[in-house]
């Protein structure tokens, strides 16, 4: 892995699969540790709503979250 310089701007993401939505934001880090959100996405996937009553995640959900994670 190459070693980035000091004084570069790094760029990082994050995603949060919750159980209704799942999340992701891109954000521009300068050195002094200055964040700028470059994008922020949400969709709504409801992965929990049949969890709590049935136990499991139906695959029409997964279908969704996966299409949401190619989304991002």
């Amino acid at each position: 892995m190459a070693k980035q310089e000091e004084s570069a701007d790094m760029i990082i993401g994050a995603v949060d699969a919750g159980s209704n939505a799942i999340r992701a934001t891109v954000a521009r880090v300068s050195p002094s540790g200055q964040i700028e959100v470059l994008v922020r996405k949400r969709e709504a996937v409801r992965l929990g709503h049949q969890v709590f009553t049935q136990g499991r995640i139906p695959p029409t959900r997964v279908a969704e979250a996966e299409a949401a994670f190619k989304k991002f």
